[in-house]
């Protein structure tokens, strides 16, 4: 699956297409697709676990 993807990267990039770009922007869409309480929830799984007991 990974090297039909990635003949299909180098394909588009030989057309002339921008493929970092294209996943930087299908990214963007994403995360502005979710809705904030889910994205607060994502950051604090990821974030309070590292914050020290001083911080709270």
């Amino acid at each position: 699956m990974a090297r039909g993807l990635a003949m299909e990267a180098r394909a588009k990039i030989q057309q002339g297409a921008d493929v970092s770009r294209e996943t930087q922007k299908t990214r963007i869409e994403r995360a502005a697709a979710k809705p904030f309480r889910e994205l607060a929830a994502d950051y604090m799984l990821k974030t309070f676990p590292r914050l020290s007991e001083s911080t709270g």
